[in-house]
């Protein structure tokens, strides 16, 4: 026989070495960066840039429903007619629309109209708007510069600038940009 035939053929198994301590350690703090990056990230844009909250009774019926999830953007700070806004209101944050802006008079005549600077606003509103008859201010009411003048689309619904007068520019906490429309299931 062949010295050659006789040869035996031993095959290499790849091992690989263990990785070490060293390099599981590396690992695990890349690992707590990136979570701490997002974490931070999360932070600065929920609470610096966005806000979320729930609508929380039926003021908004029936554009925004209670449960709501509604996302506002907190970098906005210039609000005009037609915007819903978030402001806080005796510890509660309350979601209603800017009508009026600062400078401007607005009215609500007998049959239900709100006037801005003497004109009808045009508007669907599904409730007819009143005047709360118990409120601190009085019709005409002139909203103050740095102010909005705010109303519930329910319009039935007291508790908004009816009853207590303009919302300063300053105590808005943001516009809101979406919602997210929660039905029980």
């Amino acid at each position: 026989m062949d010295e050659g035939s006789n040869e035996l053929k031993i095959s290499k198994k790849t091992v690989r070495p263990r990785e070490s301590n060293d390099s599981l350690k590396r690992k695990a703090i890349r690992l707590l960066v990136k979570i701490c990056v997002i974490a931070g990230l999360f932070v600065v844009i929920f609470g610096f840039i966005i806000g979320l909250t729930t609508m929380s009774g039926v003021g908004m019926k029936p554009n925004i429903a209670d449960g709501a999830l509604l996302i506002y953007s907190r970098i906005e700070h210039s609000f005009k007619r037609g915007d819903v806004v978030v402001f806080e209101k005796d510890g509660k944050l309350v979601v209603q629309r800017v009508v009026a802006e600062g400078g401007q008079t607005v009215d609500i005549n007998e049959d239900g109209e709100v006037l801005i600077d003497g004109n009808v606003e045009e508007e669907t509103v599904y409730y007819e708007t009143i005047k709360d008859e118990k409120a601190a201010i009085q019709f005409p009411y002139r909203v103050e510069d740095g102010s909005v003048f705010t109303l519930n689309d329910a319009r039935s619904n007291l508790g908004d600038s009816r009853s207590f007068g303009g919302v300063e520019i300053s105590k808005i906490s943001g516009k809101v940009i979406g919602k997210i429309q929660v039905r029980n299931i």
